[in-house]
């Protein structure tokens, strides 16, 4: 009977305790659920993308060929750098919109 009784205290302790976490659990989660709903924040290889996308979609009909073909090579350099090194990537790609005077979206 000791023995019943001693495993049933155990249970409600494990019950109890369990309890009392969720409740912590549900009331933290109150106060940082502004946290957990925000979306991702874009990485860096994601702006080289969006970058190299709103380059191509640019009007260029105001830029001279050879300003058109220098930006080209800094975008196509900046699209190869950011598989491996993102950063100079988008510092490559940005300077390519300087060549055609045009303000990337960010």
């Amino acid at each position: 009977m000791f023995r019943t009784v001693s495993s049933l205290a155990v249970a409600a302790a494990c019950l109890m305790l369990a309890a009392s976490s969720l409740a912590a659990e549900q009331a933290d989660s109150g106060h940082h659920a502004k946290f957990r709903n925000t979306p991702p924040t874009p990485t860096e290889s994601d702006k080289c993308e969006s970058l190299v996308k709103q380059f191509k979609m640019q009007n260029v009909g105001h830029v001279d060929r050879a300003t058109l073909e220098t930006a080209r090579r800094k975008l196509y350099y900046g699209e190869q750098k950011c598989k491996n090194d993102p950063k100079n990537g988008i510092k490559s790609i940005n300077e390519a919109f300087g060549d055609i005077n045009v303000k990337p979206r960010r």
